[in-house]
């Protein structure tokens, strides 16, 4: 019953989205369409499954106690064709479902250029084998880890997984290591890095013309906050 509310939950919430508009313009819809047409159920079911342990028990779960689930760290550059391709897609309908064609490019080809890094690191979160989520992270020149590209499969947004793959994941590299992201300001997820400790060090506005503004956050390793 827990899980088909969590399925419930996030079909809700999809429909809401639509909602917004009198009108739905075709490339939202035809996004949100391919989006889900893409996943698996299994993966959906996963995600569902997760969600309902997690408020069931009340804390994290731990991927690797789960049948199926497993977290890979590697270099962008040794990700094979189809990876590479899922990842894309998924960075492309979740940036295009999000902002205005012009700031989308913008996004996406910044990103497609961080890949070649070679001092970069992929966090994929994956259910028999079939990407969920995923995010990068590399060094800037500062020492500091720059966390980017976070994103999950449409399908499963809203149900928990993505933030707690992310907030484990943060606690490991954050033990030893400063962190730096960059958000959009009106993100709901700001209050999510607040508690997972990272606090505002300025506000970009109207980043590269595109009327939307960058928040900048730092988290000092959990070493030297202690």
């Amino acid at each position: 019953a827990a899980v088909m509310r969590s399925l419930i939950t996030r079909g809700n919430a999809i429909l809401s989205e639509l909602a917004r508009y009198d009108i739905v313009p075709q490339e939202k819809l035809a996004g949100v369409v391919n989006a889900l047409n893409e996943v698996s159920s299994e993966v959906v079911v996963f995600a569902a499954t997760f969600s309902a342990l997690k408020k069931e028990r009340g804390h994290n779960i731990d991927f690797s106690q789960i049948e199926g689930a497993s977290v890979e760290v590697i270099a962008p550059t040794e990700l094979d064709k189809t990876d590479l391709e899922t990842i894309a897609r998924m960075y492309q309908q979740n940036v295009d479902a999000l902002y205005n064609p012009a700031h989308a490019d913008k996004v996406f080809a910044g990103h497609e250029s961080a890949m070649q890094n070679k001092n970069a690191k992929m966090y994929i979160l994956r259910h028999k084998g079939e990407i969920v989520a995923f995010f990068r992270v590399s060094p800037d020149p500062d020492g500091y880890m720059h966390v980017a590209a976070v994103n999950a499969q449409y399908a499963v947004q809203g149900l928990t997984v993505g933030t707690a793959f992310l907030s484990q994941a943060i606690s490991e590299i954050g033990l030893k290591n400063n962190m730096r992201l960059e958000v959009w300001a009106s993100n709901p997820i700001v209050g999510f890095y607040e508690r997972m400790g990272f606090r505002e060090v300025r506000v970009d506005q109207n980043w590269e013309n595109t009327g939307a503004d960058i928040m900048v956050m730092e988290r000092e390793a959990t070493e030297k906050v202690k």
